[in-house]
């Protein structure tokens, strides 16, 4: 009787889980932004990177960029600041100045903290140099507290010979201060080299463990570079096996070198961008235009064994996803995606999309209009993203920066 009884509770339980009506995980609300974006310009240049083109300390915001100052080509590296969460910015300065037509389009910024005064910011920049004489990446930083001192630009690339492209180059930087450049060498391969601190020197660049980029392949995909939570470095490396068609490869540093390359993202065609972001070294988010017409998320939560993909957004046949595109990720694991969208009569825009279950289900767009595209997002310490975008026009095209409510 007893275990007639226990079937007749089991039967009942299940069917009472059953009578549980499923409900739908809703979807994320979108991203508002809380500054005019078509009024709050940064500065007028050019500020193409493989890694991020705007950084914050977690207050402040930083941005390098390259500028055209003759009309003879790029000539000076220049640097804004803003110290009220980016409701004003302070004028350009200089970092350095060189002949026109010298300065590729490439520039990077970072921003770390210093082992030795813990209250002390460094802002770091490099780019890529070709005078014919010193051609290479240089770095040049400056305390956060008086960006009108700037050292004297090094050339960090050793004997490694340098790609003339622009968006070869990325820096980051830890919180006590260590540097980590990665930049494209002439060979097609991707190099690495680091320097303990600001004023340390940097040792001789190593070849990244990717295959070197075939060019006959077509237009290769920009690197994309992240920083984790201890300091660790992780790039994704575009791929191509056939004309036409690229994905991602996938590795990080570890305390002997590197780990073994892992496609990450398969190869598609067409094939877009992608970019990279870190939660701490095991959980690793990118985003990729991998077929132009859908925006898509792929997910490690093994340290980049393995991946899982998602897709974000489908464009219509007539539009598609293309040019630079950013992710983000705060410290609730509150994901935010954009990337630049093109329409079939030239209009162009950026989409930005937000999911706060771990990119299982994605907002509807917020999107941004006027011409504005090639997004680079950050966050600040209250989990507050922003967003630096650029226009089309001119030797110099504007930025502008917005922020969310």
């Amino acid at each position: 009787m007893k275990e007639k009884f226990k079937t007749l509770a089991k039967s009942l339980a299940v069917s009472l889980i059953l009578a549980i009506p499923v409900v739908a995980t809703a979807a994320p609300t979108a991203p508002v932004m809380g500054m005019t974006v078509s009024t709050t310009k940064i500065f007028e240049g050019n500020c193409r990177s493989a890694g991020r083109s705007l950084v914050t300390d977690g207050t402040n915001y930083y941005s390098a960029f390259i500028t055209d100052s003759t009309g003879a080509g790029r000539d000076a590296i220049k640097v804004v600041q803003s110290n009220d969460g980016g409701l004003t910015w302070g004028g350009s300065i200089d970092i350095t100045k060189t002949a026109p037509g010298t300065l590729g389009q490439g520039v990077a910024i970072a921003i770390s903290g210093d082992a030795a005064f813990p209250t002390k910011k460094v802002v770091h920049v490099t780019w890529e140099q070709n005078d014919g004489v010193t051609d290479g990446i240089y770095y040049s930083s400056a305390d956060a507290s008086d960006l009108t001192v700037w050292s004297a630009p090094l050339r960090i690339n050793g004997s490694a010979l340098t790609k003339s492209l622009p968006e070869v180059v990325s820096i980051l930087a830890n919180s006590t201060g260590t540097i980590h450049v990665v930049f494209e060498g002439a060979d097609n391969k991707l190099y690495y080299t680091t320097a303990s601190r600001f004023d340390s020197a940097f040792n001789e660049p190593v070849a990244l463990p990717f295959p070197a980029w075939n060019d006959a392949n077509g237009w290769e995909p920009i690197p994309a570079t992240a920083i984790d939570s201890k300091g660790k470095v992780h790039v994704a490396a575009g791929y191509s096996i056939t004309p036409g068609a690229a994905g991602y490869q996938y590795i990080k540093q570890t305390a002997t070198g590197w780990t073994t390359p892992v496609v990450a993202i398969a190869p598609t065609t067409p094939y877009g961008q992608g970019s990279i972001t870190t939660f701490d070294t095991n959980t690793i988010y990118m985003v990729r235009a991998s077929d132009s017409t859908t925006l898509n998320f792929f997910k490690s939560s093994n340290g980049g064994s393995s991946w899982s993909k998602k897709t974000i957004a489908t464009a219509p046949a007539t539009d598609m996803f293309s040019g630079r595109l950013s992710i983000v990720v705060d410290k609730l694991k509150k994901l935010t995606a954009a990337a630049s969208y093109w329409t079939a009569n030239g209009g162009e825009s950026t989409k930005m999309y937000r999911s706060t279950d771990l990119g299982v289900t994605w907002s509807a767009a917020t999107t941004f209009n006027n011409q504005l595209t090639r997004p680079s997002l950050t966050v600040d310490a209250d989990g507050k993203v922003g967003m630096e975008l650029r226009t089309s026009v001119g030797l110099n095209p504007p930025h502008y920066f917005t922020k969310e409510k």
